[in-house]
């Protein structure tokens, strides 16, 4: 059975001149806030729009810490370039549904949506709303 591949290219690209909202603005000492913009275009040739779920996805607020989206530092002085992934926190969250209407993204045939996003860079301890998340890990044997 052919899998089914959405008519969809992602571009990112740094941000620098994003206003961080004003929740964001006091940051605790050792976090590093990298801003971003993530550009989803549709590139069906139809005529018939695209609707995304932002949950799950790169427009998610929470795409680092869902671990739908990595970074990593390249190094490019040596002749072989090397890249180190970016340690970021992790979480595992569920969400009540239905989703509110804000939780989608309409995108036309040969359109672009653009939205900011900002990888935060902390700490080990994850705070979700103000308040700090206690995650299980999982026991192997």
């Amino acid at each position: 059975m052919p899998s089914h591949q959405p008519p969809l290219t992602l571009a990112l690209a740094s941000n620098p001149s994003f206003d961080r909202p004003a929740e964001e603005q006091e940051v605790e000492a050792g976090t590093i806030l990298i801003p971003l913009s993530l550009t989803i275009t549709n590139t069906s040739p139809t005529s018939i729009p695209y609707t995304l779920l932002t949950w799950s996805s790169p427009f998610d607020p929470l795409v680092f810490r869902l671990g739908l989206l990595s970074l990593a530092v390249v190094d490019t002085a040596t002749s072989t370039e090397t890249e180190t992934p970016i340690p970021i926190n992790r979480i595992m969250l569920r969400r009540r549904t239905p989703p509110d209407a804000d939780a989608y993204a309409v995108i036309e045939p040969g359109q672009s949506v653009t939205r900011s996003v900002v990888c935060k860079l902390e700490a080990p301890g994850v705070e979700v709303d103000g308040e700090e998340v206690q995650g299980k890990r999982g026991e192997r044997g």
